[in-house]
């Protein structure tokens, strides 16, 4: 075989290659970018709504705190009130 027929059957072979992994190289690095923004969003999405979730309980307890300091007051209340009508 002559050099120059090995030469050209090696060419021919190059540029195939050299396209199958650029374009596999492409697709790579498109699903790597494409799974990032995917959990990056997914990640934001829970932050919302851990965020939203935490602040629903705060309110909440603010509110059970408020009905505790309330059923003090009414008895309290009510041992004064007793009080004074023992006397």
């Amino acid at each position: 075989m002559d050099f120059l027929q090995i030469d050209k059957i090696t060419s021919s072979y190059i540029v195939p290659v050299i396209l199958f992994l650029a374009a596999h190289t492409v697709i790579f690095i498109t699903a790597c970018v494409t799974i990032y923004v995917r959990v990056m969003t997914r990640l934001r999405e829970l932050e919302i709504r851990i965020n939203m979730v935490e602040k629903n309980e705060s309110e909440i307890f603010e509110k059970l705190d408020k009905l505790l300091e309330s059923s003090h007051r009414i008895e309290m209340n009510m041992l004064n009130k007793k009080d004074r009508d023992q006397k």
